[in-house]
């Protein structure tokens, strides 16, 4: 028996009107309409799915048959990628008139079918660009040149032009400073440079540029020559291949090389990566770069001077990871001495001035585009990423791809088209855009330009000076990016009626999380299936500080599942992201199918846990998997989340949420909690009854400060408005003020608020969480015995309260005992697989909680929902008993008193603390082993008709029949078994047990649909459709496609197609080979050529060699009894 838990009051209503927000909203509902929301949930609860239009394969036949799938199955409606990842091409090229028009169809049909719909902002999954994106209206990054002249004279010279990308480059200023020793080093050596790759061109990779590579191989190395012993103190490579590694060696003979470093590589966009390292100074004659793999070299240097060692972080290359380190003092730069030459330039770059006498450095400083495309895109939708930081450019880029579809589909269908998304931000770095320097003047009041100097890794003044200038920099970058992309994103989906789904989070990108996320409609997740630690604590905590009630996620994105995909793998992941906050799931990924006749298809290259119309389970197991998922999602969106913590991420930009692991000091495991940024603390937060408290009526115990040695001057105003109305807040005093200009009056300010805060005995500057929470009766929301780190989610309506809980171990049932934080309610078991409801009368009040043991199946998922009680509810204590497995005391429909009893025995139990309740139960017959004759049924529409008769069950592989050893599909098994008379008692519970099942199993008894079971144990209640006498029983089992693609392998393929993967990773890998373009059968939407094989794959992921899943059924086949015996009968 399977039970799951439920308590909630809150509905989700997506409102669609022209020029009007789309937002969610909380209802308070009464509880019969809270059951019927659970067992019947409403289109807005169901999951959604990604449904990826792959190397220009679609069609508006595909479409059609794709989303009446997609309805019947359950799925509540698609957002539609078009990504090309290596697959030969189709015939619709991304944003033509056809491609629009097939779109503009897909969103016809889902207005006709009741599904919504909606598409992401380009080609490509991340992040948004196109074509039509020019390189004034790209990502912009600033890039430099450097010259070294003598003084004391006039000069007129021609300044190098800084590397331009896209033939793109404005003038920023042009600065000067007396030289460092260092930097004259570099001037007058002239190292030999070689190399052992024939085809390495060492002329490009030492050139200054970045716009060509030139590729390095495996175990190949670059040498530098430097005629005699010379030291080096800092290195850079900048790569095309985000996975790869070099080493640095150094020698005095040219012969035995000896290891230096071994760089880390920092991915700075989609696939680049740069080996930025400041060393120990070392000295040697040769150096050699060496690599461990085939790689793109765009650039190389060693240098004798020592640049900003976390230069990467400062300028956005990176995300902040620690503090900067000293350097010598003769690295650094003093202010006083830089001088401004940028009037003394012309157009042309001739400078003409004088300098005081000694030698001089002069950088040029401008910016470029950054060269980040839109990826996996085709040719026909790739094109430079939009300028982040600029709300024109964005919306240029909006109007050429969603502006015009938006006007097409509304033609026929005006309210088919729903919302638009931004992905995970993967497009690496921004850190300048058109007058930024005017911007920074007019936020922080003071010239940045001298600065510049700071972003070609030279330090200027102090360390203090320039993390306090970079400080100002990268807040005004964050904040650009914020308003200017994401919020205005969401700005221009509700001037067209739409609303916005965003990701709000990325590797590097140069903007706040939580601010990513504040005006997104809906805020979305990540998480991968085989991975625990993904993106998803972004999207929670944003939705749940700005009042976003639902929170999706791109769910059980996967590389490794080859067609094997099947729910019961995904059902504990699931159930663990609900656990995270999450409650809707967009499936990664439906591939559509634009030939209709195939099978399985079209596949998003190797990339995506296929759930697809074509897989076998679909029309079974799919159906009750999107089901139950709907239910779980419904009742996750009732009330407010119950949390018991909000972290602050710091002031300091580009801040990113905080995981429990980097809490200092460690919050207990159970505990939950939300992240916060300083807007919310300054702007929405308050304290009610000791509790900190959002608009939307989440509340938190404690406010825990992370990140917070240095911080803004208004976040201490708000922590200290906290502060005096009674928050309870833990972390350590902050040093100082962040920004460059802090005036006295400031600093002053600064004093005072600290002392003022650190000072009231709610404050705790040091100490361990254990300790705070116990001083201040803070208690766990749940305990269950025995596993202090347990997963579970929380929700509170206006009258109840709504738990969620799994149990965690896949192998094993366990019995829960849990003690939940609630008091004066009744529990209830809420069964999202089946939706039936069980009212508990065993469970115990004590001290404030209430105690119940509950018995979970592996696997296995429950709602506990706790509710107001009517009438008065009787309470069982039962007298437990080590020989018999446990009964199940509940209410029935009427609300008696009843008892379950699986075994035998004598059963005692105590009735509302007084009356005893003594059951001797000796009538349960045994269970029943159904053997003999089976008769197996392999499908022809799942290509071999046979009909096998069998006393023994088995697994198909074990046949020595090649078809039945690579079957895949369905097969119905038929027996029958009998019921002696007299056994069939309105008292008794039957139910089917049928053992082993790979995968899936459809039941019949008596020609009655009895349901499927997706998941083990395999078990069904069959109590109803019984009968005295023979009773006929059919099982359709069905198994994954992999062992008959195994099959497949082995025949010769008629398909004139092969395409496999031949590599890791994303980047430029390109599958194709010789299939440039689909075959044109499979283009015209033609069946398979004649020949042995009955399957195709876009994408070969078996080898024939490979191994074959179990399948089948493999019992055995039991039928069990129970015994239903209500109070005031023995019998």
């Amino acid at each position: 028996m399977r039970y799951i838990v439920t308590f909630f009051l809150y509905v989700f209503l997506l409102v669609l009107s022209c020029g009007k927000k789309v937002s969610a909203q909380h209802k308070n509902i009464n509880a019969t309409t809270l059951e019927a929301g659970f067992k019947n949930p409403p289109q807005a609860s169901k999951p959604r799915t990604w449904y990826h239009i792959n190397s220009g394969n679609a069609s508006k036949e595909g479409f059609t048959k794709d989303l009446k799938a997609i309805k019947e199955a359950g799925i509540g409606g698609v957002l539609v990628f078009n990504v090309t990842m290596g697959l030969p091409e189709g015939d619709v090229k991304y944003n033509s008139q056809e491609h629009r028009d097939i779109l503009a169809h897909g969103a016809k049909e889902c207005e006709q079918l009741g599904l919504s719909f909606g598409v992401h902002n380009c080609d490509g999954w991340t992040s948004s660009g196109g074509p039509w994106v020019t390189p004034e209206n790209a990502m912009k990054v600033v890039v430099n040149s450097q010259l070294i002249v003598e003084g004391g004279k006039k000069v007129k010279l021609t300044l190098p032009k800084p590397p331009a990308r896209h033939n793109y480059y404005k003038d920023i200023a042009v600065l000067a400073y007396p030289s460092l020793e260092t930097e004259l080093i570099d001037e007058n050596v002239n190292p030999i440079i070689t190399s052992s790759g024939e085809t390495f061109e060492i002329a490009l990779a030492t050139d200054k540029q970045t716009n060509a590579y030139t590729n390095l191989k495996a175990k190949e190395w670059v040498q530098y020559d430097y005629g005699k012993a010379h030291t080096i103190r800092s290195m850079s490579v900048f790569i095309g291949n985000r996975k790869g590694k070099i080493r640095l060696l150094k020698s005095n003979d040219g012969v035995d090389f000896t290891l230096v470093n071994t760089p880390k590589a920092e991915r700075i966009g989609k696939d680049e990566c740069y080996f930025y390292e400041n060393l120990k100074p070392v000295t040697a004659r040769y150096f050699r770069i060496v690599t461990d793999m085939n790689t793109h070299i765009y650039e190389m240097s060693l240098s004798a001077n020592e640049t900003l060692d976390n230069m990467l972080e400062y300028t956005s290359y990176r995300r902040h990871r620690r503090a900067l380190k000293n350097a010598d003092s003769k690295s650094y730069i003093k202010k006083e001495d830089i001088l401004v030459l940028s009037g003394k330039m012309d157009e042309s770059g001739v400078l003409k001035t004088k300098l005081p006498k000694g030698n001089w450095t002069i950088m040029r400083f401008g910016y470029t585009a950054s060269g980040a495309t839109n990826e996996p895109a085709s040719d026909e939708g790739t094109g430079l990423e939009v300028d982040k930081f600029s709300k024109k450019a964005l919306k240029v880029h909006y109007d050429a791809f969603v502006g015009k579809l938006i006007k097409e589909a509304k033609v026929d269908a005006p309210n088919a088209l729903q919302y638009v998304e931004i992905d995970s931000y993967e497009v690496g770095p921004q850190n300048w855009t058109d007058n930024m320097e005017q911007l920074f003047k007019k936020r922080f009041g003071y010239d940045f330009t001298p600065f510049l100097l700071m972003y070609a890794g030279k330090y200027v003044e102090n360390n203090s000076t320039i993390d306090a200038v970079f400080w100002d920099m990268k807040q005004l970058a964050s904040d650009l990016m914020a308003t200017n992309y994401f919020d205005y994103f969401t700005e221009l989906c509700h001037q067209d009626g739409l609303i916005s789904y965003v990701e709000p989070y990325g590797f590097i990108g140069p903007f706040n999380s939580l601010d990513a996320g504040r005006s997104a409609d809906i805020p979305m997740g990540e998480f991968w299936l085989g991975k625990t630690n993904y993106h998803k604590r972004a999207a929670v905590s944003s939705g749940h500080i700005y009042g976003k009630n639902v929170i999706s996620a791109e769910a059980f994105t996967s590389t490794k599942l080859n067609w094997s995909f099947h729910p019961a793998l995904a059902k504990q992941k699931g159930d663990y992201e609900w656990t995270n906050g999450i409650n809707e799931y967009m499936f990664h990924r439906f591939a559509h199918q634009s030939n209709t006749h195939v099978k399985p298809g079209m596949s998003m290259s190797f990339v995506g846990s296929h759930i697809d119309r074509t897989q076998t389970w679909w029309d079974n197991a799919g159906h009750e998997w999107f089901d139950y998922l709907a239910r779980g999602s419904y009742m996750l969106r009732q009330g407010n989340p119950v949390l018991d913590v909000l972290v602050f991420v710091g002031d300091r930009a580009p801040s990113h949420v905080i995981h429990a692991k980097q809490m200092r000091p460690k919050l207990p495991a159970s505990y939950k909690y939300d992240c916060v940024n300083s807007d919310v603390i300054i702007n929405h937060l308050k304290v009610e009854n000791g509790k900190l408290k959002l608009p939307n009526g989440i509340t938190y115990n404690a406010l825990s400060l992370q990140k917070s040695e240095i911080i803004n001057l208004e976040t201490l105003r708000g922590l200290h408005k906290l502060s005096q109305q009674g928050a309870l807040i833990v972390g350590r005093k902050p040093k100082k003020l962040g920004g460059y200009l802090v005036t006295e009056a400031m600093q002053a300010e600064f004093k005072t608020l600290v002392s003022a805060i650190w000072s009231n005995k709610k404050t705790y500057n040091t100490g361990e969480w254990e300790q705070i929470l116990k001083e201040n009766n803070i208690q766990k929301d749940l305990i269950v015995e025995g596993q202090p780190d347990f997963n579970f989610y929380h929700r509170r309506t206006e009258k109840e309260d709504i738990y969620f809980v799994y149990n965690h171990n896949l192998k094993e049932s366990e019995t829960l005992k849990c003690s939940f934080l609630v008091d004066g309610k009744v529990p209830e078991l809420w069964n999202a697989e089946t939706s039936e409801i069980t009212k508990l009368v065993e469970y115990s009040n004590i001290n404030g909680r209430t105690d119940i043991s509950i018995k979970m199946n592996p696997q296995e998922s429950v709602f506990v929902v706790f509710r107001e009680a009517k009438t008065k509810r009787p309470k069982i204590t039962y007298a437990s008993s080590n020989t018999l497995p446990k009964p199940l005391f509940s209410l029935d429909d009427k609300g008696n008193l009843q008892m379950q009893a699986y075994t035998n025995g004598n059963y005692n139990a105590l009735l509302d603390g007084s009356e005893n309740w003594n059951v001797n139960v000796n009538d349960i017959p045994n269970p029943i082993e159904i053997k003999g004759s089976w008769q197996i049924n392999f499908r022809e529409e799942d290509n071999y008709k046979v009909t096998l008769k069998t006393d023994e069950l088995f697994d198909w592989t074990t046949h020595a029949e090649e078809k039945i050893k690579h079957y895949s599909g369905t097969a119905i098994y038929k027996t029958a078994f009998n019921i002696e008379d007299g056994m069939l008692k309105s008292n008794r519970q039957f139910e089917l047990n049928l053992g082993k099942v790979n995968v899936i199993a459809k039941v019949l008894v008596n020609g009655n649909d009895i349901g499927v079971s997706w998941i083990a144990p395999y078990t069904l209640n069959v109590t109803d459709a019984l009968k005295e006498g023979e009773n006929s029983l059919e099982i359709q089992v069905t198994n994954q496609w992999t062992n008959r693609l195994i099959g497949d392998e082995k025949l010769p393929n008629q398909t004139g197609y092969d395409v496999r993967r031949t590599k890791r990773g994303f980047g430029d890998e390109d599958y194709r080979g010789k299939f440039k373009k689909m075959p044109d059968w499979y283009r015209n939407d033609q069946p398979l050529p004649d020949g042995p094989r009955t399957t195709f794959s876009a994408y070969s992921f078996q080898k024939s060699t490979d191994k074959l899943l179990p399948s089948g059924l493999i019992g055995p086949v039991t039928i069990s009894t129970s015994k239903i015996i209500k109070k005031n009968s023995t019998k």
